[in-house]
C-alpha cells in the first residue's frame, strides 16, 4: 500500500474509542457527552476535580503539564468539561506527519515516562484520600464492575446495541490474514485460570490508564526537557477496573497500553492507515487486512526503549519479570477487548476499523496463549506484531 502520510485532525484522542465527544475550539478544547449512563458523567467530573486537586510543585517543575480545567457545565442538556488548549501535540500526530523521527520520539517517551513514575504515580490528592478512606461506601456501586472479565461474562449474555459485539464474543474462532486464531472465551478462560488479581504497590495512587502516544502532547523541535511535555486525559477511569482493586493504579495498565501502542498499529488504524480486504462477523470472525508500515522504524524504536524499562516496571508493579511478562500479555489483550466492548456503548459505524482491531486482538490471543504455555522461553519482539500481510489472497 502506499507510503502517504497519514491524515489527521486536530488534538482529536481517539474520538472513536473514549465515551464522549472531543472538540477543539479556538481558545479551548471541549469534551461533551450527552447520554445518561452515570459513570460516563461523573468520569468527567472526576477528571475536572482531580486536575483542580493537582498540587502546585508539580507546575512548578513542569509548566503546562497538564491541561487546566477551565469549565464544567452540568445541565438538562449534559455535562461539558472545558479545558486549556496546549500549544502542543501528540507525539503519535508528529510521527504520522513526519515531523519527528525516531530518536525524538524516544527522547519524548524517556520524558513522559520520567515523569509519569516518578511524579505522577505516587502523587495523592484528596480524591485519592476520599477513596481510601471511604471505600466499603463505593463497593456495592462498583460490584458489578470489578473486573473486565466479570463484565465480559455479563455483557456476552446480553443482546448489544450492535449485533457485530455479541458475535465477536460467541465467535469460535478468529481467522486473520488467514491465520486462524483463539475466540475470545478461550482466551477468557484462559485469563481466569491464571488468577492474576494483584494488589498495587503501597505508593501507587495515581494512574493514567490510558497510556498512548496520542495523549501525549510535545513542542516539536530538538528539546527534550520534561516541561515540554503534557500529559492528556492524565487520570483515566474507564480502565480501572480491568483487575478487580480499582481504588489503585497498576503500573502494569500504563506499561502494557504504551505497548499495544507501539506495537500494534492503533495510531495507524485510527487515522485509516490500513487497506481492508475483506472480512465478516459470524460463527467465524474474518479479517483479511493490510497495514501502513512506514512509520514501523519510529515505533520499533520506541518499542525497544519501552522494553528496556521493564524490569523497571516489574519493581514498581512489586513482581517477577516473569510474572510481570504474563500480566503484560495478558492485560494488552484485555484492554483491546475493552475498546471493542467499549465501542458498543460509543458508536460501531466504521466498521472496518472494527475488523481490523478485531484482527489484532486475535493475533495477541494467539500469542498469549503460545507464550504463557513456554514463559520461559518467551521474549518480547523489538518488531511490531507480524501481521502476515503476505498471506492475503490476490
Amino acid at each position: 500500500m502506499k507510503n502517504a502520510r497519514i491524515p489527521f485532525i486536530g488534538l482529536d484522542q481517539y474520538p472513536d474509542f473514549e465515551l464522549y465527544t472531543t472538540e477543539e475550539r479556538e481558545d479551548r478544547i471541549v469534551k461533551r457527552y450527552t447520554g445518561d449512563d452515570w459513570d460516563v458523567k461523573r468520569c468527567l467530573k472526576n477528571e475536572f476535580e482531580w486536575l483542580h486537586q493537582a498540587p502546585p510543585y508539580l507546575n512548578y517543575h513542569f509548566p503546562g503539564l497538564f491541561q487546566d480545567a477551565i469549565l464544567l457545565q452540568d445541565d438538562e442538556n449534559g455535562v461539558e468539561l472545558h479545558l486549556t488548549k496546549p500549544n502542543r501535540k501528540s507525539v503519535a500526530q508528529q510521527i504520522l506527519s513526519g515531523v519527528i523521527d525516531e530518536k525524538q520520539a524516544v527522547k519524548y517517551m524517556d520524558s513522559a515516562l520520567f515523569i509519569l513514575c516518578e511524579y505522577l504515580y505516587p502523587l495523592h490528592t484528596e480524591e485519592e484520600k476520599y477513596n481510601s478512606v471511604n471505600k466499603e461506601m463505593f463497593i456495592s456501586f462498583f460490584f458489578d464492575r470489578t473486573s473486565l472479565l466479570d463484565v465480559f461474562y455479563k455483557a456476552k449474555e446480553r443482546n448489544f446495541k450492535h449485533p457485530s459485539i455479541s458475535t465477536i464474543l460467541n465467535s469460535h474462532k478468529i481467522i486473520v490474514n488467514e491465520t486462524v486464531c483463539p475466540s475470545v472465551v478461550e482466551i477468557i478462560d484462559f485469563i481466569k485460570i491464571k488468577n492474576l488479581s494483584i494488589k498495587a504497590s503501597p505508593r501507587m495512587h495515581t494512574i493514567h490508564g490510558n497510556f498512548f502516544l496520542n495523549n501525549i502532547l510535545a513542542e516539536s523541535g530538538t528539546q527534550t526537557q520534561t516541561e515540554l511535555i503534557t500529559f492528556t486525559n492524565p487520570k483515566n477511569y474507564d480502565l480501572q477496573w480491568i483487575y478487580p482493586d480499582h481504588f489503585l493504579g497498576f503500573p502494569v495498565i500504563d506499561f502494557s497500553c504504551l505497548l499495544l501502542n507501539m506495537e500494534c498499529y492503533l495510531d495507524e488504524i485510527h487515522y485509516g492507515g490500513f487497506q481492508f480486504e475483506n472480512g465478516s462477523f459470524s460463527y467465524d470472525c474474518y479479517s483479511n487486512f493490510q497495514i501502513n508500515n512506514h512509520y514501523s522504524k519510529v515505533y520499533e524504536k520506541g518499542l525497544q526503549f519501552l522494553h528496556s524499562k521493564r524490569a523497571y516496571f516489574a519493581e514498581l508493579q512489586g513482581v517477577s519479570m516473569k510474572d510481570f511478562t504474563i500480566l503484560t500479555l495478558c492485560t494488552e489483550w484485555l484492554q483491546l477487548l475493552n475498546k471493542i466492548i467499549v465501542l458498543d456503548r460509543n458508536k460501531w459505524d466504521e466498521t472496518l476499523k472494527s475488523l481490523v482491531m478485531l484482527g489484532i486482538l486475535g493475533l495477541l490471543g494467539k500469542r498469549l496463549i503460545e507464550a504463557v504455555n513456554n514463559i520461559d522461553e518467551f521474549e518480547f519482539s523489538d518488531k511490531r506484531l507480524e501481521v502476515n500481510i503476505n498471506q492475503i489472497k490476490k
